[in-house]
């Protein structure tokens, strides 16, 4: 099936796998020798497409013809989007995330998905149709689309703002809404989403910070290393000098690619063997769990899984223990 007249102008350029129509949508599947994805994609009003992405690939880049006249906006919910310009650097969009660029101007050359798993939501805006719309249906809104894409201070590169609680807000109801409800509500929520950028626009504007592909690997190698060794007592400044990375740029590197610090990383790695040893030995005591999850203090090993986990070590275990004999018994 070929893509709707509504569509090509969004993908001009780009092969899907297959592309199927459905009352709750259009679905368009990419399939490479890195893995498959779908794209789910719901027409909110003329001229703005919104696109749910679950991929399960490596990389879905294509090299296609830029489109004019347009806004996009990409939400990160889980995995990390890495992208290489022109320059050779490379930067990424992360868990929380959200991004928007103009797809004319920015200067990419490859995209990959470091995880090789990927969710989130893409808003493409054609601005002449779309700012008809508005003026004509929601002129309350009082939306200036041209004006907020001149505040944007669009360059060749991705506009970024950082996970906070108001687009939180914005794209948790998003991902959670009842499908017999989208379409409406998604108007709603694109409507808010663009009030946002319209007070946001030109204040301390940040665009997605650039790594060079030796930071990168290096960041790389230390996620490896940190991975297969989580109870080895190294600190930053000591990853730092052990992988050829300056220490804030390892810090920052490694957030941007892996949504947490080092540190956090560590602990959640730690607390993740807690978890399992807590079910796998039941005989041990939490004192005993503790150490082996590299805490000498019991406490602290409670206080961080509380934090972690949402519950205490002894919630957790009685849980889900009784789920366990619960299932055995049917």
């Amino acid at each position: 099936m070929q893509l709707s007249s509504n569509y090509v102008r969004v993908f001009q350029g780009y092969q899907f796998r297959g592309v199927e129509t459905t009352p709750n949508g259009t679905v368009l599947v990419m399939e490479n020798e890195t893995g498959r994805g779908s794209m789910q994609c719901y027409d909110v009003f003329p001229g703005v497409l919104l696109i749910y992405n679950h991929l399960q690939m490596e990389t879905c880049y294509q090299v296609a013809e830029p489109i004019t006249g347009f806004l996009q906006i990409n939400h990160c919910r889980q995995g990390c989007y890495e992208l290489t310009m022109t320059n050779g650097s490379l930067c990424f969009i992360g868990e929380g995330d959200m991004s928007v660029h103009d797809p004319e101007l920015l200067s990419v050359t490859d995209s990959r998905i470091p995880s090789g798993k990927y969710e989130g939501i893409s808003i493409m805006i054609e601005l002449e149709p779309a700012a008809h719309w508005l003026n004509d249906n929601a002129p309350w809104a009082d939306l200036n689309l041209f004006e907020i894409k001149q505040k944007l201070g669009m360059r060749r590169e991705a506009l970024l703002i950082r996970a906070n609680s108001h687009i939180e807000h914005i794209f948790d109801e998003l991902y959670r809404v009842d499908e017999r409800i989208r379409s409406s509500y998604s108007v709603l929520k694109v409507i808010e989403l663009l009030l946002f950028l319209s007070l946001t626009a030109g204040s301390q504007q940040k665009f997605l910070p650039h790594f060079s592909p030796a930071v990168v690997d290096g960041t790389r190698q230390a996620f490896e290393f940190m991975k297969e060794h989580p109870f080895y007592p190294l600190t930053l400044s000591e990853l730092s000098m052990r992988f050829h990375v300056a220490e804030t740029s390892l810090k920052s590197c490694f957030k941007a690619i892996y949504g947490k610090s080092p540190g956090a990383f560590v602990r959640g790695e730690r607390i993740r063997i807690g978890a399992r040893l807590l079910l796998d030995y039941p005989e041990m005591n939490i004192g005993e769990i503790a150490l082996k999850a590299g805490y000498e203090n019991p406490s602290k090993f409670a206080g961080a899984f509380k934090t972690i986990m949402g519950e205490t070590p002894l919630a957790y275990r009685h849980r889900r223990t009784a789920r366990n004999d619960g299932l055995d018994q049917k």
